[in-house]
């Protein structure tokens, strides 16, 4: 709802409970990675960085990681974010590509608005390396994914605008 400070306020409150390396429960990675996003809004990259690897480190010791792969998927594309925030984007590009190759694997290719988000951010970094055409395949990928929705969200709709204006800039 675009109240990143409220958000983090909130979940401030209502950290769940620690938790032993071999019991993982959903509710600690939905926090965990909630966290993650309203910290990257506030611009605390560190603090969303340390809550991504914490969630997939755990995630990568347990062994209900197979069943779990959208956690894993969220956990590289916020991580990828926070990375690209601070210029990481080296860093970032296995994150990301990763998360896409997961989300690909998770949501319908051709209709989830979330793994065009998930195509966005791996475009803008990219870009931010220099692989243009790679970025435009994936600009289009996305807005095909977008095309059917006419209410979709200004969350999924913002960045793909944003990749579109970086597209045209740097042609």
């Amino acid at each position: 709802m675009g109240q990143p400070d409220k958000a983090e306020q909130t979940l401030s409150t209502i950290v769940p409970a620690e938790q032993s390396t071999s019991v993982l429960s959903q509710n600690w990675l939905r926090w965990a990675l909630v966290k993650s996003e309203a910290s990257l809004a506030l611009n605390h990259t560190d603090e969303a960085i340390q809550l991504t690897r914490d969630a997939r480190r755990r995630l990568e010791g347990n062994a209900i990681r197979p069943y779990w792969r959208e956690f894993e998927a969220a956990s590289d594309l916020l991580e990828g974010r926070a990375l690209t925030s601070r210029d990481g984007f080296a860093e970032a590009l296995p994150l990301l590509q990763r998360a896409v190759q997961l989300g690909s694997e998770i949501y319908d290719r051709g209709h989830s608005p979330a793994l065009a988000d998930y195509q966005v951010a791996l475009a803008k970094c990219l870009l931010a390396l220099g692989r243009r055409d790679q970025a435009q395949a994936l600009l289009v990928q996305a807005k095909a994914i977008h095309a059917p929705y006419k209410d979709l969200g200004e969350q999924f709709r913002r960045p793909l605008r944003e990749l579109e204006g970086l597209l045209v800039r740097r042609n």
